[in-house]
């Protein structure tokens, strides 16, 4: 008899570990396809394979986190920008052009400072009371130019809380 409940609990206790193996087998993560970069509207945090699908809007297209040139109806040449973050102050070059004066934009309606240097092309703008300019898609600022302007460079943009933030020059009109 003491054989046979032996017999029996060695049987329930391989029944029961066996049962569970399956359970504890690591199965290797699925592969997610989809856009892997965080600057574009349908960025993917799951994504493990770029798949090219990427898209960024906003006027004109341009990227998010991006400067352009817009030529103003006046003749006037003004920065657009499409920013996922609260801008806390910016400087940046304009090249191929130089800077006669800045015009009103955002940046001045949300209580910026600007200072350009006519001919370094150097434009710097901030707030003294702490002002943002809120995330989204505008123009930051017109400009007078001697010129047709060729290219947004030196480009440094900081959130509200000092922060650089990356933004790049788009070529697009």
């Amino acid at each position: 008899m003491m054989n046979k409940i032996v017999l029996i609990i060695i049987y329930i206790f391989f029944s029961a570990c066996s049962g569970h193996d399956d359970e504890n087998i690591t199965q290797p993560s699925p592969s997610v396809i989809g856009c892997m970069d965080a600057n574009a509207n349908n960025y993917n945090s799951n994504a493990s394979i770029d798949d090219g699908s990427c898209t960024y809007t906003g006027t004109g297209n341009h990227p998010i986190n991006s400067l352009w040139f817009v030529l103003n109806p006046d003749g006037t040449w003004g920065i657009g920008y499409n920013s996922n973050i609260e801008i806390g102050g910016l400087q940046l070059t304009i090249s191929g052009a130089n800077i006669i004066s800045v015009i009103s934009g955002d940046a001045q309606n949300y209580g910026f400072s600007i200072s350009a240097n006519e001919n370094s092309g150097i434009i710097l703008g901030f707030s003294f009371s702490g002002a943002i300019i809120p995330a989204g898609i505008g123009e930051l600022f017109s400009l007078e130019l001697d010129g047709t302007p060729t290219a947004i460079t030196n480009i440094i943009i900081s959130d509200d809380s000092a922060n650089i933030v990356n933004f790049t020059f788009d070529s697009n009109p």
